[in-house]
């Protein structure tokens, strides 16, 4: 599999703002016209142009992602604060770096119907996890527990539907879902969730896809316990064109 390309990853400085600025205020809404925008030109980050980001290799990837992990111990976490660092860190990774690439490399579809799921680094305060699908597969609607996640594509056409599960339950005892958002995706897209937004998802590709996923915290301890899968109704309720019922699965 050939080496990722580093065009949709280094943007200029205007164009990652922008990106930056979608992932903490409507990460989980559909994008509006352009907002996906890649450059068509690679930009070399040891050239000096103003304004373009800096590459960093593995380690300092992983290093930085540690310092922002730990402050998921602080009193007045901020979740939503946190994605938008961790997106803008995503955008900084070499995407030719030896761990994503020797996943990506070595892939076997080993799971028919199924997406591979490869952690490549995992520790008590994070988890960082490459998935390829191939195409028409799917994960379905599943929550994250008191965690926050980003979502990088780094190839592939995906969508993802995000949906927030509401207090109040349907007259029949059903949970209620509200979807708010439903993002297709391509390369150099990312999108993200935390524990009070668009934490219920569930992701179906187009074709071959590869997503990169950082996950703060992990699925470990007790939120492996309260991971869920969820079924749907067909249909939003009465009068509502975007809430659901909802199950256990």
């Amino acid at each position: 599999m050939p080496s990722i390309s580093r065009r949709y990853l280094l943007k200029l400085s205007g164009q990652s703002l922008a990106l930056l600025a979608l992932v903490k205020s409507t990460a989980c809404q559909p994008p509006s016209t352009g907002s996906a925008e890649k450059s068509s030109d690679t930009v070399d980050s040891s050239a000096g142009d103003e304004g373009a980001l800096e590459v960093i290799g593995w380690d300092e990837f992983i290093s930085e992602l540690e310092t922002l992990a730990a402050k998921q111990h602080e009193s007045n976490w901020d979740q939503e604060a946190h994605v938008s660092a961790v997106s803008e860190l995503m955008l900084q990774l070499d995407p030719n770096s030896q761990p994503v690439l020797d996943v990506l490399n070595n892939y076997l579809d080993d799971s028919p119907n199924f997406p591979e799921l490869t952690p490549i680094h995992e520790s008590i305060d994070f988890e960082v996890t490459i998935i390829q699908f191939e195409a028409n597969e799917i994960i379905d609607l599943h929550n994250h527990p008191d965690m926050s996640g980003v979502i990088h594509c780094l190839s592939g056409d995906i969508t993802i539907d995000g949906y927030n599960l509401l207090e109040e339950t349907a007259e029949n005892g059903n949970l209620l879902i509200e979807k708010i958002a439903s993002i297709r995706m391509s390369p150099g897209d990312m999108t993200s969730l935390t524990a009070a937004r668009g934490n219920i998802h569930a992701l179906v590709a187009h074709e071959y896809t590869e997503l990169l996923d950082v996950f703060t915290p992990p699925y470990a301890g007790d939120r492996i316990m309260r991971y869920r899968w969820y079924g749907r109704s067909e249909n939003p309720i009465q009068g509502s064109d975007n809430i659901f019922e909802a199950w256990e699965a």
